[in-house]
């Protein structure tokens, strides 16, 4: 983890374009710091990237409840998990629209299957038992606002040079004698890097789900029915 603060940011902008108070005020870069994380922060979950900021968060199942909010900071779901009776826990699949009933007789934890809807996310058949973490989502937060000059960001490994170079572009290319040149090589040559280091895990690359697979261990469970 490389954790930079928001005024860490905002003066090696004001440095490298020696950018005065007095052209561009501390609230001006903190709109654009902003803009240009979320922007960073989107880059890396639409690659796939989830594993650098992806969480859990645990859903205690109420009997003949289906609906449950999901996380105030939601933003992209990545897996939902059932627990089984034994402790266990198996991947739970998202039902279609048009099987939105055809589990609705099932009693086995197993046949249990998910849809976001809205802010909530909803369970087919619902559920006829309870347990205080009965389901867990592995989800992709929104991510905070830079606002203080002591919030921080992780730059990952230099990786807050991508939001500097953004800024400074913007900035320096609006002012009559600027040339953002020099910035957008910088900023191409940093995201380059940034896409050659997103792959955390190269041991252990990503896979195809095997469905089939997956169908008949949660029809006959590996460690018995719940």
């Amino acid at each position: 983890m490389r954790e930079r603060t928001l005024k860490q940011i905002r003066d090696r902008i004001r440095e490298l374009g020696e950018l005065r108070s007095a052209f561009v005020s501390d609230e001006a870069l903190n709109v654009e710091i902003n803009q240009d994380y979320l922007e960073l922060y989107e880059k890396l979950i639409s690659s796939g990237s989830d594993d650098y900021v992806e969480e859990f968060h645990t859903i205690p199942v109420v009997s003949g409840t289906s609906s449950y909010p999901l996380p105030v900071d939601f933003l992209k779901l990545i897996g939902v998990d059932i627990k089984r009776s034994d402790g266990t826990y198996l991947s739970m699949r998202r039902y279609t629209k048009a099987d939105r009933n055809m589990y609705s007789q099932a009693g086995s934890r197993e046949w249990t299957q998910y849809r976001v809807r809205g802010n909530n996310i909803v369970f087919t058949p619902e559920p006829s038992w309870a347990d205080t973490s009965g389901i867990r989502l592995l989800y992709v937060p929104v991510p905070d606002e830079l606002s203080i000059d002591s919030d921080t960001m992780d730059g990952v490994s230099g990786w807050e040079d991508w939001i500097v170079y953004k800024c400074l572009i913007k900035f320096i290319g609006g002012k009559e004698e600027g040339d953002p040149a020099i910035w957008m090589q910088l900023l191409s040559s940093t995201e380059g890097r940034i896409d050659e280091l997103l792959m955390r895990d190269r041991a252990n690359p990503d896979t195809i789900r095997d469905i089939d697979e997956e169908e008949s261990e949660r029809l006959w469970p590996q460690f018995g029915l719940p």
